[in-house]
């Protein structure tokens, strides 16, 4: 496990006993000795380490494996050539069995730190993914300017260099063959690579995206300019070449991203060549976005959390229900025969014009979009509502929204979070509403990472 923190300036050696993990990956000890909490990338709970301290603080401190003196019996080795380095994965030196037992901890312990509210009783067993390895059908890889050359890989642990990377074990093989195919094409496409620092160069980011059950492949290069014609049609040519067994290339996207910092998009987008959306297919549903469009990573995992999602409501006649944060109606479609009207809200236009795209395809017509920020455009609906959908991003809810959700009163809530600290953060504050956890269940959207999608359902009580 290679050093990923600031020296603390000397060579202290301890040895430690592992308690549990916290919800970055990292091995947590406490030693009485100095009162000091450690936290230790790499580590596994019960496991005996030897820890060089590299970073000290006045009620934590940060160490690096030395040497394991009594391993886990679930710790295996990483398959990834870059684990350690690249900070996409945090627990692939563990069994699989064993990362789910994790996860369900981290929930739990996230509901214990942050809600205060005990949930060992309403917590089920995290449900494992259908695929371990090459799930993901998306990859964003950063392109860099390095000293006059291009570097495209993924980012180190919390850090702005690249680890150049030509393979990742968790991505489709269609992903990892694009990559590969893409490298191999620098020199012929010519586009100078994006230096962060100095706001220049084009070329900032590549997104490589497939259908996992379609067999589509698109290519996104996110541009600080637009492509020259000369530039768009030296990236036309290059990939006309392009296959993989049983997959069909769909289409080259370019996004136009010209502001400094660090978000990955622009907000325009043009086609280079071919397709600017894929297709995807969820048990019988059928879903067209765009390159640029929010959809779950792994497929195969989101089938099975949207079918549980809407299994928790009971059959179709359940009244009106508000979606917010509903991307291109993944979920949407699954809910939709639930409810006699369901209306949704989600900010990004794109998202919204491919949701109905996408009931139109699947011949929902109880759906009503709304385009906007959820907590403004909910101020102007007219409520109430029998149920409340929320799928919300890693920073979870706005305040705002759950006050406006809890003077509605819907009978159920039902949240679907990819951050299990927010998700108990917002859940304490519908609890003060008088609503109560009725089930808790964690999804594994991410294996080898130490994410966990949860799903919680919610009751209003009344108060007598």
């Amino acid at each position: 496990m290679l050093n990923q923190f600031h020296s603390c300036g000397h060579d202290e050696i301890i040895n430690l006993k592992i308690e549990t993990i916290s919800s970055d990956g990292s091995g947590i000890a406490r030693r009485p000795k100095d009162g000091l909490v450690y936290f230790v990338p790499g580590a596994l709970p019960e496991e005996e380490i030897r820890v060089r301290v590299t970073k000290k603080k006045r009620d934590y401190a940060i160490g690096e494996i030395q040497e394991i003196i009594a391993p886990h019996p679930q710790r295996v080795t990483p398959l990834c050539s870059w684990y350690g380095q690249c900070g996409g994965c945090q627990l692939q030196h563990c069994s699989y069995d064993k990362q789910l037992e994790i996860k369900r901890t981290i929930v739990e312990e996230a509901f214990s730190r942050v809600a205060h509210i005990p949930v060992r009783n309403i917590l089920a067993p995290c449900i494992a993914s259908p695929k371990e390895w090459g799930y993901r059908n998306k990859a964003s890889f950063p392109v860099r300017n390095n000293a006059g050359k291009t570097d495209i890989g993924f980012f180190r642990r919390r850090s702005h260099s690249i680890i150049p990377i030509d393979t990742c074990p968790v991505l489709e093989p269609a992903l990892n063959h694009m990559l590969s195919y893409f490298i191999d094409s620098l020199e012929c496409i010519n586009l100078p690579p994006y230096d962060e620092k100095k706001h220049s160069g084009l070329l900032r980011h590549v997104i490589f995206r497939c259908g996992s059950f379609s067999k589509e492949l698109l290519a996104c290069l996110v541009v600080r300019k637009s492509l020259s014609s000369s530039e768009m049609k030296r990236v036309e040519q290059q990939w006309q070449s392009f296959q993989f067994p049983e997959f069909s290339f769909v289409g080259i996207l370019e996004n136009k991203n010209i502001s400094p910092g660090n978000t990955i998009l622009g907000q325009n987008s043009r086609s280079v060549q071919g397709r600017e959306w894929l297709r995807e297919f969820l048990n019988s549903k059928e879903f067209h976005f765009d390159g640029t469009a929010f959809f779950q990573v792994n497929s195969y995992q989101a089938a099975q959390l949207f079918t549980y999602s809407a299994n928790c409501f009971s059959d179709k006649g359940q009244g009106r229900a508000l979606e917010l944060y509903s991307g291109v109606g993944a979920l949407s479609l699954f809910l939709a025969s639930k409810f006699d009207n369901l209306v949704t809200v989600e900010d990004w236009p794109s998202a919204v014009e491919a949701m109905r795209k996408n009931l139109e395809l699947n011949d929902f017509h109880n759906v009503s979009p709304h385009t906007g920020r959820a907590e403004d455009v909910i101020f102007h609906l007219d409520g109430p509502f029998n149920s409340v959908i929320l799928d919300p991003p890693r920073s979870g809810c706005n305040r705002q929204v759950i006050q406006r959700i809890l003077e509605w009163k819907p009978q159920q809530i039902l949240y679907v979070a990819c951050n299990p600290a927010t998700l108990a953060r917002d859940i304490a504050l519908l609890y003060e509403g008088g609503y109560r956890l009725e089930k808790l269940q964690p999804f594994d959207m991410f294996p080898q990472t130490v994410h966990v999608e949860c799903v919680a359902l919610l009751e209003h009580v009344d108060k007598k």
